[in-house]
């Protein structure tokens, strides 16, 4: 399945992939910072892809294949990881 990735209200947002805990049908991006900060607003590529790989490994809709489509470019999940396509 391919994902858009969107920024509102100042987060980034996956369209249209539920978390299977919530109602929501966006899942909000998390960056964490080696420090223990976290940042929900993306502002280069190693920030987007480190928020696809941890949201990768945390939701189980997500399947290897699927793609995001990201102002920073396009990702894959590709076995357990997330790749800059």
């Amino acid at each position: 399945m391919n994902y858009k990735v969107n920024l509102q209200d100042n987060s980034h947002y996956v369209m249209g992939l539920k978390d299977g805990y919530s109602s929501y049908n966006d899942q909000m991006l998390i960056y964490r910072y080696d420090g223990g900060d976290i940042d929900t607003r993306m502002t280069n590529q190693e920030m987007m892809l480190g928020a696809l790989y941890d949201l990768y490994q945390c939701n189980d809709n997500l399947k290897d294949g699927d793609t995001f489509e990201t102002e920073f470019g396009m990702y894959q999940c590709f076995g357990v990881h997330v790749v800059k396509v």
